[in-house]
């Protein structure tokens, strides 16, 4: 059982991680961000994807040379299916991650 305190319940923590092309791991700068959605659905809702423009902007700015993108996912405790809703909801992050890095590309 764990002790930690839950956050809100009925959404998934899905966690991005950017790691820049630089010759040594230990000195990349790892940017993290968190998108959330409705409990029990893979959909991602419209401010998320918002979220994850500006996410997007800011690193291709700050960090033109970045060559990956790791995502991992959480789910809430009694959601249905969690080990498939769980890869449902990154592959369509990683969907919308795909078109906005295409249309942000010359």
């Amino acid at each position: 059982m764990c002790n930690y305190p839950r956050r809100t319940p009925g959404f998934l923590l899905t966690t991005l991680a950017l790691l820049p092309a630089f010759a040594a791991l230990a000195c990349s700068p790892i940017k993290s961000i968190g998108i959330r959605f409705d409990r029990n659905s893979a959909e991602v809702p419209a401010e998320q994807v918002l979220k994850l423009a500006n996410w997007t902007a800011m690193l291709r700015a700050r960090y033109p040379n970045r060559e990956a993108v790791f995502m991992s996912t959480q789910d809430d405790f009694g959601e249905h299916n969690a080990s498939s809703l769980g890869l449902r909801r990154a592959r369509n992050v990683a969907k919308i991650l795909d078109r906005i890095c295409n249309s942000l590309c010359p």
